[in-house]
């Protein structure tokens, strides 16, 4: 089976039927080029078992591999990096059996090494969501039964890749929700979860208080610093529409702010709590900003 069909599965655009659930993940992407010969391998899917990354249909080389959970992702996330750089102008896959069938998705390398850090902003806005509809005819077994999203504007990332969300009650420092979203230097806004089309993980509460902070993780890698919060309590919308909710339109959320650039990034915004890379990650549990410095170190040395 093709990763696409997996992607296909799990979705990531507007919900319909329950389909944008984060199923499925794998980094690189499927038909990428120029990849940095020292790139960050990311796999998940339902119902998977442990990734191997091999050359396009040759052998398969050794991947430093930890796995990880996300509350938006039902199985777990595999990250690793391969033990040496890739080949320049090389074809690898990652493959995977998943439902007992072999899923692969291939990509092909580049020269670079990309060694830079990404470069991720303070969000200027938290917007907590309760949706209810009031006539009770939409699907129960999507969001006719309460519904629930969070939803953080923030300036463009430097580059694409992931960030590695935190989402906590105010008055719960040490209990939180973790996720890990794809972002893109064209987005002011992500969508952190929603629970019409993802595990419902988190129950909003009216009036109640959530913050939320972020670091960026670019394609290779490179881990960029903590963002301070931003919090914002819970507000319901009650509404007759029976497609995807959380669209900004129930409330209208304004436009997204872009906020001060990157080299504010550890300004007080919100709740105004510092942190760094290193205590956001080990609330996370992600633990790669030693692994992926590591890695880096020995592949430079390749």
């Amino acid at each position: 089976m093709p990763v696409a069909a997996v992607l296909a599965a799990g979705g990531g655009g507007d919900a319909e039927a329950c389909s944008c659930v984060a199923g499925a993940l794998a980094h690189p992407v499927a038909g990428a080029v120029d990849v940095p010969r020292n790139t960050v391998i990311l796999w998940s899917a339902v119902e998977s078992e442990a990734p191997i990354v091999r050359r396009a249909g040759g052998e398969e080389i050794a991947v430093d591999l930890e796995e990880r959970r996300y509350d938006n992702y039902y199985g777990p996330v595999w990250l690793g990096r391969p033990a040496a750089l890739l080949d320049a102008g090389a074809s690898y896959e990652i493959c995977a059996l998943v439902g007992g069938s072999e899923s692969c998705s291939g990509f092909t390398v580049g020269s670079a090494i990309d060694e830079t850090a990404p470069e991720l902003a303070a969000p200027t806005a938290l917007h907590a969501q309760r949706l209810r509809n009031i006539d009770g005819e939409c699907d129960a077994r999507c969001w006719g039964t309460p519904s629930d999203a969070l939803i953080l504007d923030h300036a463009p990332a430097s580059e694409a890749g992931f960030a590695l969300i935190e989402v906590r009650r105010e008055e719960y420092a040490d209990l939180a929700w973790r996720f890990l979203r794809p972002i893109d230097p064209d987005d002011q806004r992500t969508q952190v979860f929603n629970t019409f089309c993802s595990p419902p993980v988190i129950s909003l509460e009216e009036g109640m208080v959530y913050c939320s902070r972020m670091a960026a993780i670019d394609g290779a890698g490179n881990l960029g610093a903590t963002t301070s919060e931003m919090c914002g309590a819970a507000t319901t919308c009650e509404t007759s529409l029976c497609e995807a909710p959380f669209d900004g339109s129930c409330p209208a959320l304004a436009t997204a702010d872009a906020g001060p650039g990157p080299d504010d990034s550890a300004d007080p915004g919100g709740c105004a709590v510092a942190g760094g890379g290193h205590s956001l990650l080990a609330v996370l549990g992600f633990g790669v900003l030693g692994f992926l410095q590591r890695r880096r170190r020995s592949s430079s040395l390749s």
